[in-house]
């Protein structure tokens, strides 16, 4: 299974309420965040990846498709590596074994503070510029 990815934080909230005051469509500016953090996140894994490359199976199961998954009000998309088609050694490659160090670069296309912070970014500017365009700016 994928790692999948969500607004969180109070900041988001915020913004999101305020967008909703402005009548804005809350679902399409959530999916064009979401589709663009996908499309930050596949491209460093896939180069990342080809270092490892033996048969390219592990490589293959990255997920390529931006697709938003609705549960309720929540919102989130897959990203990184599909264990069942393929990509149990990601598990492997990302966190080590206790003979083989693990791959930082691959972790923190994921999981790393970097990533997390330039995801926050975009999401915010992609909910404040539609915040600008509801309020006329």
């Amino acid at each position: 299974m994928a790692n999948k990815i969500t607004f969180k934080g109070e900041l988001f909230k915020t913004m999101m309420e305020q967008l909703d005051s402005l009548n804005g469509d809350l679902k399409t500016v959530t999916q064009k965040a979401l589709q663009k953090t996908h499309e930050y996140i596949t491209p460093k894994l896939q180069e990342d990846m080809k270092c490892h490359r033996r048969t390219g199976r592990t490589e293959g199961s990255i997920d390529q498709t931006a697709k938003v998954n609705w549960e309720g009000n929540t919102a989130g998309m897959d990203v990184g590596f599909h264990i069942r088609s393929g990509g149990l050694a990601s598990i492997f490659l990302m966190y080590g074994t206790p003979k083989m160090a693990k791959d930082q670069k691959l972790y923190n296309d994921v999981y790393g503070s970097k990533t997390k912070k330039e995801i926050e970014k975009m999401q915010q500017e992609i909910l404040t510029q539609e915040i600008q365009k509801k309020m006329g700016g």
